[in-house]
């Protein structure tokens, strides 16, 4: 186990370095407000609301699109976001997350960049991309087990691919699963590709690891504004409370996002761990606290 001033020190460089491949690049830091009085609405994200104030982002998505629609340019954020009740070997419900958008480019140089990013981290490896359709054929078991055979359509498809498809990618590789489905875009574009409406969604595994997902950005307010409320919907129907759309994010979303805008977030903590080969996520966060499952010092 690393000493405090070893952790100290590898997450500075590590901070540092990122900063760095970024501002190269000529990406602008952005520093956006943590506490919201709106909320980016998720069907199985849960947030924490601060009284009279708001909810501490998830994400800064939807902040950072408000700049990207005001003609901020390439961006990137790198900081802290919460999510509620999410504690685990690779989870945590404070985490540090990096999020960035590039404009005006196309999917083949967006993953470049990613991988290219990753790498600096973790090495080398060759890219494997797969369709999520083509994972799940590779991938998913014949026969369904009978603990899920009650549950929605979408719920069997979220069980199957972290039970028994995630364990294998990104194994001596990384693993790009692309084209997802419609109902699992959030704010990605939809596009129709051979006969089948697929949303242009990223994820990247490593090791067995989510590492980062992204998004061929969705630019059209109406269309966010249905998905927020089917989204609501879907909480609602699993007993929780829906959240308060955000208002001035589809106000800017209406002015449009600059012409192909890719964007993606990486679990910064997730790479770290993977950088040193950790078990758990508190292995590489410093501050300690009651919500987590175990002291990181």
């Amino acid at each position: 186990m690393l000493t405090l001033f070893e952790k100290l020190s590898f997450r500075s460089k590590a901070l540092s370095k990122t900063r760095d491949f970024f501002s190269k690049r000529g990406f602008l830091e952005t520093d956006v407000s943590i506490c919201n009085p709106e909320a980016s609405v998720d069907a199985y994200i849960d947030l924490f609301e601060v009284k009279g104030e708001g909810f501490l982002h998830s994400s800064p998505e939807l902040r950072m699109k408000d700049l990207l629609a005001n003609g901020s340019g390439n961006i990137y954020f790198l900081g802290h976001v919460f999510r509620k009740e999410e504690v685990g070997s690779r989870h945590s419900s404070e985490f540090t997350m990096l999020e960035y958008y590039r404009v005006n480019t196309n999917e083949k140089e967006f993953l470049d960049e990613v991988i290219d990013y990753i790498s600096g981290f973790l090495g080398k490896r060759t890219v494997e991309i797969l369709c999520y359709e083509e994972a799940f054929e590779k991938f998913a078991p014949k026969t369904l087990p009978e603990e899920i055979k009650d549950y929605t359509e979408q719920e069997k498809q979220h069980y199957i691919f972290s039970i028994y498809i995630e364990p294998h990618l990104g194994k001596g590789c990384y693993t790009i699963i692309t084209d997802f489905p419609e109902e699992e875009a959030s704010l990605a574009q939809v596009v129709e590709e051979d006969g089948k409406r697929v949303a242009k969604r990223y994820e990247v595994f490593v090791d067995g690891v989510e590492l980062a997902n992204g998004f061929f950005e969705l630019s059209c307010s109406q269309t966010a504004r249905a998905r927020f409320l089917k989204a609501n919907k879907k909480r609602i129907a699993q007993n929780k409370a829906p959240y308060p759309l955000d208002e001035s994010f589809l106000a800017n979303l209406e002015k449009g996002l600059p012409n192909n805008t890719y964007g993606i977030a990486i679990g910064f903590d997730r790479l770290l761990m993977l950088a040193l080969n950790a078990s758990n996520i508190n292995d590489v966060i410093l501050a300690s606290g009651g919500q987590r499952d175990k002291a990181p010092f």
